[in-house]
């Protein structure tokens, strides 16, 4: 993975000469939303504190408006709940602790009214790894079960995520910044051959300080 962002960050500076390079840090929570018509499905998740690190890059387009594109590592974790009747003589559920790790990479337009700044964009995720840690439990026709698990499950979850993010920031002095930001996925993360049938897509809230280097 260090590589790999190590790649990508060479790569964003080499597309551009006049680019400010920066570097940022800072804390997220996960969350989720489902789409399922099905009232015999629900999910819920509490959001648990996770983080990212990550190095962009503003290339100024007019006075107010810039392109920003980002490379960041995130680490997201949420207490998942999973209950799934809909499958036929039997059922399905689960209360786990679900930790993944995303390289993510959101190109953001930037419009910037003195030190404040507004941005939004999309933003494509590849998942690294995954894990899970609590207890999974089902009915079928000869019967029920109860398990716990405490295991590596990237195979169980999508590659690929895609999401549409926004925020706001506040440019402070010595090149130095905060944001908040907010992501909502546009596919499911979960695969469609798990026991949970419904669609379950990320929400992220992160909050982080950015250092923005001289040019």
């Amino acid at each position: 993975m260090k590589y790999l962002v190590l790649l990508s960050a060479g790569m964003l500076l080499a597309g551009s000469a006049h680019a400010q390079l920066g570097l940022k840090a800072g804390l997220n929570t996960s969350l989720l939303s489902t789409s399922s018509s099905n009232q015999e499905r629900n999910a819920s998740a509490d959001g648990r504190l996770g983080y990212q690190v990550g190095v962009y890059y503003v290339h100024k387009l007019t006075e107010h408006l810039s392109v920003v594109p980002e490379v960041a590592y995130s680490r997201q974790n949420m207490q998942l709940k999973l209950d799934d009747h809909s499958i036929a003589d039997g059922g399905y559920g689960a209360d786990y602790r679900l930790n993944r790790s995303y390289v993510n990479v959101p190109i953001m337009l930037r419009a910037t009214f003195g030190k404040l700044y507004l941005e939004a964009g999309p933003q494509a995720g590849m998942l690294l790894s995954a894990h899970e840690k609590g207890t999974v439990y089902g009915s079928t026709i000869v019967g029920g079960y109860q398990q716990d698990i405490d295991r590596a499950a990237s195979d169980r979850y999508r590659r690929i995520d895609v999401s549409l993010t926004g925020g706001l920031g506040l440019q402070l002095p010595a090149g130095f910044g905060i944001g908040l930001r907010a992501s909502t996925g546009l596919v499911a993360f979960n695969r469609e051959d798990q026991p949970y049938r419904g669609d379950l897509k990320n929400q992220v809230l992160q909050a982080s300080l950015s250092y923005q280097l001289k040019p």
